[in-house]
């Protein structure tokens, strides 16, 4: 018997609907209509979604099908063994995922979703050069003085401006590297004794002027002034024999001056009155 009764022609010449109803004309023979809600549907992996289908390399996704139709319960087998209509993935290169889902008349269906991975940089290495901090990777690079991030920094070759605990990562297709370990830096040091009797600064006190002079002739070393919190207030740079360097804008009290050329340094008190 038909489902709708009343029916006097049972062959179908049209067919239309809506979200909620289908309607069947019978060749004026009356409608046809039933809840669309009413029709048995086959089993279906509908969608897998994924907190994030891009990751990086040592990070986790979770995983979410929708099973439709078909008799319930189901039940749920992942490619990486995993049961279950969420999972949590920790996958190492870029792949597919994909779930069969299995209903209690043992129908089956699946559904395949692809993470893609990006690889996480190498932890960098640091290396003092003299007054510079090296950066083992060439770009990406991100700086931290004292657990601080240094916004704007991304030169592999870093000079510090004041004395403590520095340490870098690095940053490659949105993900970041483990952080390197932290190289102490201090403006104040000194290790270069044959190098500081080559320099003589005076007058000690001084007023409104330092002379630095040297033995012989030097290219490109760098003289900086620093104050007893080891922030570099100047900074400039010696050719020659001699520099003449202003210092009548520095309050009155104790100075460091710091000579650098080549990996070489030396350190010596003044006094500003």
């Amino acid at each position: 018997m038909p489902y709708n009764q009343g029916l006097l022609d049972y062959n179908v010449n049209s067919i239309d609907g809506n979200d909620d109803v289908l309607y069947i004309g019978s060749k004026g023979g009356a409608v046809w209509a039933r809840n669309i809600a009413e029709f048995p549907l086959s089993l279906s992996v509908k969608e897998i979604k994924a907190d994030k289908k891009v990751i990086c390399k040592g990070d986790s996704v979770q995983l979410s099908a929708r099973v439709i139709g078909g008799t319930p319960p189901y039940q749920y087998k992942w490619t990486d063994g995993q049961s279950g209509s969420t999972i949590r993935v920790n996958p190492s290169e870029t792949g597919w995922f994909v779930l069969q889902a299995t209903d209690a008349n043992s129908d089956t269906a699946s559904l395949e979703i692809r993470i893609w991975v990006n690889k996480k940089h190498e932890t960098p290495t640091l290396a003092l050069n003299g007054d510079t901090l090296i950066s083992s990777a060439e770009s990406g690079n991100l700086w931290y003085y004292e657990d601080e991030l240094l916004y704007g920094v991304t030169i592999n070759k870093f000079l510090p401006q004041s004395e403590g605990h520095y340490s870098v990562q690095v940053l490659n297709n949105g993900c970041l590297s483990s952080r390197s370990d932290e190289v102490p830096f201090g403006l104040l040091s000194s290790d270069s004794p044959d190098f500081a009797d080559r320099f003589t600064i005076y007058p000690n006190p001084a007023h409104d002027k330092l002379l630095i002079k040297s033995m012989a002739t030097v290219t490109e070393t760098t003289i900086r002034i620093i104050n007893i919190n080891g922030d570099i207030l100047l900074q400039q740079t010696i050719s020659g024999k001699e520099l003449q360097i202003d210092v009548s804008h520095l309050n009155p009290g104790d100075y460091y001056v710091k000579i650098s050329n080549n990996g070489q340094s030396t350190v010596k008190k003044v006094i500003i009155e």
